[in-house]
């Protein structure tokens, strides 16, 4: 019995030996499968020995990559990158070439400042929102603002929010804002700001009118 699994395991190494075809193409993929203008593309040829690249953009030769990757910094929204992989064979020869595609997709804006100040707020200052944005893409970023007391949504679409009219000592704060190039979103929230306690304010003291006359003041030791 042990005798027969060893001749049907040779069996099979053998039959999966003779059945390899050197000269048939490799079996291609880029990755990753969905790539924007910030990622590599990178190709998977499987079964290619010795293998030669050929990268296309938009169907044109691209003379100046020759490798299994591709730098985002050639990439473009928009374009179709393709590849073709030819093994080089035991005489010398070329192989049939495998082929793979992929188009470069959009790709999100990216936020490079969000904050609201001042961090330390009193419930008579204005909070206003910074917000930087970069787009790979070029594209025009668009930005929304939602801001929320204690969890309930507050104010208007705007970058700022006044206290006087929304929010109180003990409350906390948080500005949320969206990014959109027209065809991605994107969300982040600001730091928790907690409303602190105003510091009181020294009375003004009054000794009459214009016309009163003081000509002396005593206090009590």
């Amino acid at each position: 019995m042990r005798t027969a699994s060893l001749f049907s395991v040779s069996a099979l190494l053998l039959l999966s030996a003779c059945s390899s075809d050197p000269t048939a193409a490799p079996e291609e993929t880029i990755n990753p499968e969905s790539p924007g203008t910030l990622d590599e593309l990178v190709v998977n040829a499987i079964g290619c020995t010795d293998c030669q690249f050929r990268w296309f953009r938009d169907g044109i030769r691209v003379e100046e990559v020759g490798g299994p990757t591709v730098s985002p910094d050639l990439t473009t929204k928009g374009e179709v990158w393709s590849v073709l992989a030819t093994a080089t064979l035991a005489d010398g020869s070329e192989g049939l070439p495998g082929e793979a595609e992929t188009t470069i997709e959009n790709s999100a804006p990216e936020f490079t400042v969000l904050e609201a100040s001042p961090d330390e707020a009193y419930t008579e200052d204005l909070l206003v929102a910074s917000v930087e944005t970069s787009d790979a893409d070029g594209d025009e970023v668009v930005l929304s603002y939602g801001w929320t007391v204690d969890g309930q949504a507050v104010g208007e679409d705007a970058d700022s929010l006044d206290g006087l009219d929304f929010f109180d000592k003990g409350q906390e704060v948080l500005l949320t804002v969206t990014a959109s190039d027209g065809e991605t979103d994107i969300q982040e929230t600001s730091e928790a700001i907690e409303v602190l306690n105003s510091p009181p304010t020294a009375p003004v003291v009054s000794l009459g009118g214009a016309e009163a006359a003081c000509s002396s003041l005593y206090f009590d030791a």
